[in-house]
């Protein structure tokens, strides 16, 4: 390391060499040295040793201008300073690291450029831009994109097709909405437990956006509770859907009592609070039963709510009715679970069919009734 003012002075001859041997060695080593030289030229160097710095002396002489650091420890240029544009000509590089020896970007034959990863795999952990237009970005238990809007509601993501906008991804007051423009701007905002139609600002739409298209159907739907039809009030729910199929026993007490047989095929659906059930009973049997006692279906799923009675109407066979009798129907009264078959006379009330009516392994039944649960 060495610096000289870099003038000869008049001098005898021992001196002059002295003083020519100091300028020389100074421009040998860039006028090396922990601080800059005290006498300074335009466009002179100065290698800086206490930052590893080469440097220039600016045209007017009044600062050095940093070129690039040296990294003495591994032989080899750290950092390179540039203010402006670089142009090189058949720059070739393996990547470039992240000043610890590990390769960070890579820009392929392909003009792929790649984030810690050498090779476009969409597998690999990394970043891919790639010369197609395409971008991939993986993580490993991680989220790989994130995407902020700062400040004002409104959209964070768009797309496009060709230069028409297509669809959107936003925030309005803290409720994430996504959609499309196309048509009547279609939008689902989604937050506080609801799914709800949004328009393309994200704010709530009424009334307004149809679920599926006459041939652009759903297939099923599953709900634990209610669908409101036509309205939002108590009165336009719909909170239960239910089919299914049931077994009655023939009784000549209400409970208890003798039972008899019968080959039967049952159906019943509900509908919010309405139940219909259809009898088919064919061949019943009331062997060993007490004749004088009226006969009941009895075990039947469901009870009318209380006040409310139903009946409903009967096809019969092989059942002897009392002559007076205009009409017969199936009955099934307020909070009881059995039916029973009653003879409707032209003012003079009405009874139920007992055991002895029906004909013994040939009297069928057939009915419908409804009733509120």
């Amino acid at each position: 390391m060495s610096q000289n003012d870099l003038t000869i002075a008049n001098q005898g001859f021992a001196s002059f060499r002295s003083d020519l041997n100091s300028a020389l060695q100074a421009l040998g080593s860039t006028n090396s040295g922990t601080s800059a030289p005290s006498t300074t030229f335009a466009n002179q160097l100065f290698y800086d040793t206490t930052n590893n710095i080469l440097k220039i002396r600016n045209e007017d002489n009044d600062a050095f201008i940093s070129l690039f650091t040296l990294d003495q420890a591994n032989d080899n240029i750290e950092s390179l300073t540039i203010n402006g544009a670089f142009t090189c000509a058949g720059f070739t590089s393996t990547g470039i690291d992240d000043n610890a020896d590990a390769l960070a970007i890579t820009i392929d034959s392909s003009e792929n450029f790649l984030v810690t990863k050498t090779a476009t795999n969409y597998q690999t952990v990394g970043v891919e831009a790639k010369s197609t237009g395409q971008l991939f970005a993986t993580a490993d238990g991680n989220n790989p994109i994130v995407a902020v809007r700062k400040s004002s509601d409104g959209k964070i993501q768009t797309f496009f097709k060709d230069t028409t906008e297509v669809g959107s991804i936003g925030n309005n007051s803290g409720i994430l909405y996504i959609g499309s423009p196309e048509g009547s701007d279609a939008f689902l905002g989604f937050g506080n437990n609801i799914i709800r139609p949004v328009t393309s600002a994200g704010a709530s739409r009424d009334n307004a956006i149809d679920l599926g298209f006459t041939d652009m159907r759903f297939k099923d739907m599953y709900l634990s509770g209610g669908v409101f039809l036509g309205g939002t009030s108590s009165a336009h729910d719909l909170d239960k859907y239910e089919e299914g199929t049931f077994d009655v026993v023939i009784r000549d007490a209400t409970s208890g009592g003798n039972t008899g047989s019968v080959t039967q095929t049952n159906k019943y659906v509900k509908i919010g609070n309405k139940v219909w059930m259809q009898f088919n009973l064919i061949n019943i049997t009331t062997t060993g039963m007490t004749g004088g006692n009226p006969l009941y279906f009895t075990g039947l799923p469901f009870t009318p709510a209380t006040g409310s009675n139903a009946s409903g109407s009967v096809l019969a066979n092989h059942i002897d009715i009392d002559s007076n009798v205009y009409q017969i129907n199936i009955f099934q009264n307020s909070g009881q679970s059995y039916a029973s078959i009653l003879q409707n006379r032209d003012a003079t009330g009405s009874s139920t069919l007992n055991v002895s009516n029906y004909d013994n392994s040939t009297a069928d039944v057939f009915a419908t009734i409804m009733i509120e649960v």
